[in-house]
């Protein structure tokens, strides 16, 4: 197997990871009712720690299309 393929396969299986972990994220944003500081939840709060998440994930997908441009360059 080629070591493009394999580093393409791997990347897919980090991206499942990644996707359980953000739908499990998400779940427990949205249903806490105190958060760990004792802050009680409202929909402001909640929206902001959404927009948090969103901006870890735009950062993520960044980071993988900046590595697949250079990896399909060098292959």
């Amino acid at each position: 197997m080629e070591v493009g393929k394999l580093k393409h396969k791997i990347l897919w299986l980090v991206n499942g990871i990644l996707a359980i972990a953000i739908v499990g994220l998400t779940i427990t944003v949205l249903v806490r009712q105190v958060d760990g500081t004792g802050h009680v939840e409202t929909m402001q709060s909640r929206l902001a720690s959404l927009a948090v998440l969103g901006v870890v994930i735009l950062v993520i997908a960044l980071v993988e299309g900046i590595y697949l441009l250079v990896s399909n360059r060098h292959s």
